[in-house]
């Protein structure tokens, strides 16, 4: 009797297959998010442990578990992860929840605004002052990202204007906070933040280029030298710049302002490589769109107070 129980445990052992743990990556995704919301943190994959035969875990490739998001609500929260039905029998330590981080979903309209950049082929030629079709667009995403959004701008290349039979030419938009700071690259990490439509056209209308006119140039400056110092001159190099643009225009031109020149804590004297704020359709000649501002501080002259 002792033998067929032996060999009974004996057959067992080698029919039952062999099991093993260990950890598998499944890739993440969401289900049933109501429109109203939009995800701005929650990872794209996660392991977890599974329990099964050699074979059963060597065919966990390419899994894809679900978060469910039904009742969702802004804020960083846990919710379910979900998985396919054919493997939640080899899923331990069931269940699993995952935090992800939901906010409104928003949308507002703004004007598209442009600049430009390099130069036409021909420099008898000015580009008029260009306009965006459509006229206006409209950014959507996460409420926190679509509320640091100022205005959203493209560039016009006017390297690439055939100065010939000039076209339309398509102009990438980018969406830029009040601090001149790119919202549509921190957009990167954030699912659903889109400029819609995300690229305008401009149609060139290129004029006879008008006289050159030299400009003074009047640095712009924020902010205060360190307590001790006063700022003793403010000195653009060159002070002056020759600019190309509509007759008109350059005939209203008294100065150019430089972009600002944040001096604060400045204890000592310094030159900044500052760019101008060109207008639209005006051109700088010759040396370029940018110039050195030479701050010079000095200290303030204590006088000792004398003892009676």
């Amino acid at each position: 009797m002792a033998s067929i129980v032996v060999a009974v445990c004996l057959w067992i052992y080698i029919a039952l297959p062999d099991k093993e743990s260990k950890q598998v990556k499944f890739r993440l995704d969401k289900i049933d998010l109501p429109d109203k919301f939009v995800v701005t943190e929650m990872p794209s994959e996660m392991f977890f442990d599974v329990n099964g035969t050699r074979e059963e875990i060597q065919s966990l490739t390419n899994i894809v578990a679900t978060v469910e998001l039904r009742n969702a609500i802004t804020g960083k929260h846990d919710y379910s992860v979900l998985f396919p039905r054919s493997i939640s029998k080899l899923v331990i330590g069931a269940p699993y929840t995952v935090k992800v981080k939901i906010e409104n979903l928003l949308s507002k309209e703004l004007p598209v605004a442009l600049d430009v950049a390099g130069s036409l082929s021909d420099r008898d030629k000015v580009l008029q002052a260009p306009t965006a079709i459509p006229a206006r667009v409209t950014v959507t995403g996460a409420e926190s990202l679509v509320n640091k959004v100022s205005r959203v701008e493209g560039i016009v290349d006017l390297n690439a204007i055939a100065v010939d039979d000039p076209k339309d030419l398509p102009v990438i938009l980018e969406a830029f906070d009040s601090e001149s700071r790119p919202v549509s690259r921190e957009s990167d990490r954030v699912e659903s933040f889109r400029i819609f439509p995300e690229r305008v056209s401009v149609r060139p209308i290129l004029l006879p280029a008008p006289s050159e006119k030299s400009i003074v140039i009047s640095p712009t400056i924020e902010g205060a030298p360190a307590p001790g110092f006063v700022i003793e001159s403010v000195t653009a190099i060159p002070n002056q710049v020759s600019v190309r643009g509509p007759s008109a225009m350059l005939a209203q031109l008294r100065n150019l302002r430089t972009e600002k020149v944040d001096i604060s804590g400045l204890t000592a004297s310094k030159r900044y490589s500052v760019a101008l704020r060109l207008p639209l359709s005006i051109q700088a000649v010759g040396a370029g769109k940018s110039v050195m501002v030479e701050v010079k501080v000095k200290a303030l002259l204590v006088t000792p107070t004398s003892k009676k």
